[in-house]
């Protein structure tokens, strides 16, 4: 182990959103509303503005389902790759320590362009630094390693995995977010009273990269 290797690179696919949201509503919202509450969804696992929108609780509870197994099985896939193993128990507590970085998030919404059923929506968010603070974990790890003088690989690399794993928990849970802002521009579509995202993805995957200061 010559250097440290980031481990996270959580993206969020969010293909089921717009299926979920056209059709379903009787109400309207304007469209800095809805890019609100499918941000809070998305980032946050807030549900009740998300729900007014027009989705069910199972729709709601399947898609957070679907979001958390995700994260779950790239954040295993990027340990594994670096020849590492984690467990259960491991990826839950990473999980969770980092859903409450983001809560700490702070996020505005803004329609700069709005025409009959088509909206440019800007959202700022403050972010959390998420990859200082996750090299700064495997590098505090490696040095506890290298002081430690191990020279069995199987034994360090054991070693390693669990002082990153303490270290990014704790780094999460005391991370605070930027005094300023990063925002990015996002087409939104009026279908069946409601506005929603022209593209899901693109848009779970930049409020994903807002949120870490990634763009």
């Amino acid at each position: 182990m010559k250097k440290t290797k980031k481990l996270l690179a959580l993206g969020v696919s969010m293909l089921m959103l717009g299926g979920v949201l056209a059709g379903c509503s009787s109400e309207k919202s304007t469209p800095e509303e809805s890019a609100k509450a499918q941000y809070n969804f998305i980032m946050k696992g807030q549900k009740e503005e998300f729900k007014k929108l027009g989705a069910s609780d199972k729709e709601v509870d399947d898609i957070l389902n679907k979001q958390k197994d995700e994260y779950s099985k790239k954040l295993k896939s990027n340990f594994k790759v670096a020849g590492l193993t984690v467990t259960d128990g491991q990826v839950n507590s990473i999980l969770d320590a980092r859903q409450e970085a983001i809560n700490k998030v702070t996020v505005k919404t803004e329609t700069v362009k709005k025409e009959k059923t088509e909206a440019t929506v800007k959202v700022s968010t403050t972010y959390i630094e998420e990859r200082k603070l996750d090299e700064k974990a495997g590098q505090d790890a490696l040095k506890v390693v290298q002081d430690a003088k191990i020279t069995d690989e199987k034994a360090a690399k054991e070693k390693f995995k669990e002082e990153y794993v303490k270290n990014l928990i704790a780094a999460y849970k005391s991370a605070t977010p930027s005094k300023g802002e990063k925002s990015k521009e996002f087409k939104f579509v009026l279908k069946d009273k409601v506005w929603i995202a022209e593209s899901s993805f693109d848009f779970g995957f930049g409020i994903s990269k807002l949120s870490i200061g990634e763009i």
